[in-house]
């Protein structure tokens, strides 16, 4: 099988950024909460497609770079966003986010409100990545128990992409790791020759020395349908039964 070339895209070592009060999110009606309709709000993390209004996001600093982090979240800079819509990328949309400097008095204060400001600097978007890689090769030592929502084992990421699966996309992410954005090699030579900040970009073969102090486990990842919208993850998560 063809071994396509595709990188990790990763933040930096230190994050600048952390979520600001505000943010609400859907319940996920998969839990099998008899009480749960699935569409009570709640402020706990429900996953970027069941969000309800704008990422609310505070920076550290006074630098506003390309790409912006939170722990689950991957921002951009309006300059930056323009650049990869003007190339022609493919694989993810974009949500307006609501992005301000810490204050003095604190990142989370209570008058978080007075506080927007409305310079260039902070135009960023979320980042939402809809192109799909298909899920783990088995060959990478990741496998799914039969019938369940489970997977197991811990992944080479030089052999979790099984090329026949990938939607040719330049964004993309490979099932179970929702969270885990890839890029394709197109996508990473733009990024490094427009010199694009906030970002690292992780060989697979690098990524997989760098968790090869993990202990292999089980991982028991969200539903499609919290990462991606709704129709494209029925079409694609229905018969795979991660929908």
């Amino acid at each position: 099988m063809k071994n396509e070339k595709f990188w990790i895209l990763e933040s930096p070592r230190k994050r600048t950024a952390m979520w600001d009060k505000g943010n609400l999110w859907r319940k996920s009606d998969y839990l099998d909460c008899p009480k749960s309709t699935g569409r009570e709000s709640f402020l706990t993390f429900g996953g970027p497609a069941n969000r309800i209004g704008e990422l609310r996001v505070v920076l550290h600093g006074r630098t506003a770079s390309d790409f912006v982090w939170t722990i689950p979240d991957c921002l951009v800079h309006d300059r930056a966003l323009e650049l990869l819509l003007r190339e022609g990328l493919t694989g993810f949309e974009t949500r307006r986010a609501r992005v301000r400097w810490e204050s003095n008095r604190g990142s989370v204060d209570a008058d978080a409100e007075n506080d927007w400001l409305s310079s260039k600097s902070l135009d960023y978007h979320e980042l939402l990545v809809t192109g799909w890689g298909g899920l783990a090769a088995e060959r990478s030592g990741v496998r799914r128990i039969s019938n369940t929502n489970i997977w197991e084992g811990f992944p080479d990421w030089t052999r979790i992409l099984a090329s026949d699966q990938w939607d040719g996309s330049d964004f993309f992410i490979i099932w179970p790791f929702g969270f885990t954005r890839l890029v394709s090699d197109r996508a990473a030579t733009l990024i490094r020759k427009a010199n694009l900040s906030g970002v690292r970009l992780v060989t697979p073969e690098d990524y997989t020395r760098i968790h090869m102090s993990q202990k292999p486990g089980r991982i028991t990842p969200m539903r499609l349908r919290d990462h991606f919208p709704d129709e494209r993850a029925r079409a694609i998560g229905e018969p795979l039964g991660i929908y």
